[in-house]
């Protein structure tokens, strides 16, 4: 039986240097299980939509965000997916772009109406997890069809 994943090699070369540095140790102390990655996952996200809110709350006050639908395809899995993708500036004139949610798209017609009708409950769901009294305001562009996003007074 041979290995030859050279990424598991070099899992385990790391093993042999721990050993040599630290002596003996807990295998279990080393390896963390499916719960244990999943709520650092929902730890990250948490910490990330926190981070999110912070930068944007001057941005969306001033009426400077703007949500556009972005849709791609995986040439391996033969499944296209819409993501939406918020683009602002902040008071410090630092630009972002923020990817806030990726989705399978599924339909033939992948034209511009059919993407605003697919993306505005995404839009709408987006906005509750984020920005809580936003609205959403439908604003064709010439490339295609996007949506601005406004602050509720």
């Amino acid at each position: 039986y041979s290995v030859d994943d050279n990424r598991l090699k070099n899992i385990l070369q790391e093993f042999v240097i721990l050993k040599a540095r630290y002596g003996e140790f807990n295998l279990n102390n080393t390896l963390r299980g499916a719960d244990t990655i999943s709520n650092h996952i929902y730890n990250l996200a948490d910490e990330c939509r926190t981070q999110f809110n912070e930068i944007i709350h001057e941005p969306l006050g001033s009426g400077a965000i703007y949500v556009s639908p972005d849709l791609w395809s995986d040439n391996h899995r033969k499944i296209s997916y819409l993501g939406m993708i918020a683009t602002f500036v902040d008071d410090k004139f630092r630009y972002y772009i923020v990817d806030l949610s990726c989705k399978p798209f599924i339909g033939d017609n992948q034209g511009a109406e059919n993407l605003l009708i697919d993306s505005m409950p995404q839009i709408s769901f987006l906005m509750s997890l984020y920005l809580f009294n936003a609205r959403v305001t439908r604003a064709t562009t010439k490339d295609g069809t996007s949506s601005q996003v406004k602050r509720s007074s």
